[in-house]
């Protein structure tokens, strides 16, 4: 519910970046409504588990990459999913925060193309 009204909570920055991408303020406020409504809903009818139970069916290798400086998702949520998907392999970017992808975007590549 913190972050629920985009102009009020977001970061400049933040709502620019994202609202260009959905079609403006009110389009992403709209979104942001829905998306804050489902993991409310999560949160209260299912304790929180959007998918944690399921974890264990995945059969493919997979790679878990973690930023260090994540404050969204902390690095226990990471070794969380590492420990209960068979073939799981956690890389950790000692630098990264939620957006690793961006900000780190050539070890990220790397560590992809070589996993």
């Amino acid at each position: 519910e913190a972050v629920r009204n985009v102009s009020a909570s977001w970061s400049e920055r933040m709502k620019n970046d994202k609202a260009s991408v959905h079609g403006g303020v009110e389009a992403l406020q709209v979104l942001n409504d829905k998306y804050t409504d489902a993991m409310r809903d999560v949160m209260y009818e299912r304790g929180g588990d959007i998918c944690l139970s399921e974890l264990h069916q995945i059969t493919c290798p997979t790679l878990v990459l973690h930023g260090a400086k994540d404050v969204i998702c902390y690095e226990y949520h990471a070794r969380y999913i590492t420990r209960h998907i068979p073939n799981a392999k956690l890389e950790i970017l000692p630098e990264g925060k939620h957006n690793l992808h961006m900000k780190h975007a050539d070890e990220f590549s790397m560590l992809v193309k070589e996993f």
